[in-house]
C-alpha cells in the first residue's frame, strides 16, 4: 500500500504544484512527520524515504510508465537527497498535512528539474 503511495506521487509529479491539494485522504507519512524526522538521530529515516523515491521514480523511468521528472545528477548522494527534502519541508510548513511523498518529490523536481 505505501508502495502504491509512491508511485501514484510520482505519476502525478508531471504537475508538482498541482500535488499541494489533496483529496482528503490520509497519508502513511505526511511532510509534517518528515519534518520530524530531520533530526540528527532521526534523518536516517528520511535519508532511505528520500532514495527510496528516487530507485522507485527510476525503476518507473527506465520501465517506460513514467517520464523523468526529477534529474539529478548522477554525483546527488543520498545526503543530499536528504538535505533537499528536509530544507524544502522546513521551508513550506504550510504543506505539513500533505502526503509526505508527494512533498518529497516536489522538493526534488523543484531542485532538479529536467530540462524540456
Amino acid at each position: 500500500m505505501k508502495f502504491a503511495a509512491i508511485a501514484t506521487g510520482l505519476c502525478l509529479a508531471g504537475s508538482a504544484p498541482a500535488l499541494a491539494a489533496t483529496t482528503g485522504e490520509s497519508y502513511y507519512v505526511t511532510a509534517g512527520a518528515i519534518q520530524s524526522m530531520c533530526g540528527d538521530e532521526t534523518k536516517p529515516l528520511v535519508n532511505v524515504f528520500a532514495s527510496a523515491i528516487v530507485d522507485t521514480h527510476r525503476t518507473y523511468v527506465e520501465a517506460g510508465r513514467i517520464s523523468k521528472k526529477i534529474c539529478a545528477p548522477n554525483t546527488v548522494s543520498a545526503d543530499d537527497l536528504t538535505t533537499t527534502v528536509c530544507s524544502f519541508v522546513e521551508d513550506h510548513p504550510e504543506m505539513a498535512s500533505h502526503s509526505g511523498a508527494q512533498v518529497a518529490i516536489i522538493a526534488m523536481v523543484t531542485k532538479w528539474p529536467c530540462s524540456k
